[in-house]
């Protein structure tokens, strides 16, 4: 993994796991596990920045196993479309089945 690469913060506040995805209207990849009470940093995938500017939405999936449709999963917390590179403008967190954001200070 290039460690150039744009990355978000990611705090998970909620009380199980979460699998966070980037997904785009043909593919999703799987940024990572966040286990509860955790922060990472989870780095976007070089495909995903290599079509710009192409609009992408985060997803999360609480207390689930991996899946291969999340953007289809009943219980996902999907973002609104925007470009790739906006999403790593925002501090991402996870809490009470919501996924939130705030701009990141500078």
């Amino acid at each position: 993994m290039d460690v150039g690469l744009p990355a978000i913060r990611f705090d998970n506040n909620g009380r199980e796991h979460v699998h966070v995805y980037l997904i785009d209207e043909n593919r999703q990849w799987l940024l990572g596990r966040v286990e509860p009470g955790a922060i990472a940093t989870l780095r976007l995938p070089e495909e995903a920045l290599a079509d710009r500017p192409m609009f992408v939405r985060l997803a999360v999936l609480s207390g689930e196993r991996m899946t291969l449709q999340v953007a289809r999963h009943p219980r996902a917390a999907l973002t609104v479309a925007q470009p790739a590179l906006a999403i790593t403008t925002r501090r991402w967190w996870f809490a009470q089945g919501e996924l939130m954001s705030l701009a990141r200070s500078p």
